[in-house]
């Protein structure tokens, strides 16, 4: 997960606005990248799914408030846990297992 830091200082050098929405969303592929890489392992426990997510999430959170300390929107700011809704859409079992995880048993 470290390429994520290197991704955010690719983010930010961004041209225009255009240009920062492609290297955003490149930023978005990378980490659910890491996530499919995560699944796939042979090794992987559905249950332990959450602790991955969560620290995934985590560095995806502060790659979105870098940004937004350094970049100004006209329109404000980039919302946090985008990789949560992508994980809603895209991997909703692990998604529902995460929400049990970190709701129900946690609690």
């Amino acid at each position: 997960m470290f390429e994520l830091d290197n991704l955010c200082e690719f983010v930010l050098n961004s041209h225009d606005m255009y240009d920062f929405g492609i290297r955003f969303n490149f930023m978005l592929s990378m980490s659910v990248n890491y996530f499919e890489d995560y699944i796939s392992k042979n090794n992987h426990l559905p249950v332990l799914s959450h602790e991955f997510i969560d620290d995934l999430n985590n560095k995806v959170n502060a790659v979105i408030r870098r940004i937004n300390d350094e970049l100004e929107f006209d329109d404000g700011e980039l919302s946090e846990n985008i990789f949560l809704l992508i994980l809603q859409e895209d991997f909703p079992e692990y998604f529902k297992n995460y929400c049990y995880q970190t709701n129900f048993i946690k609690n």
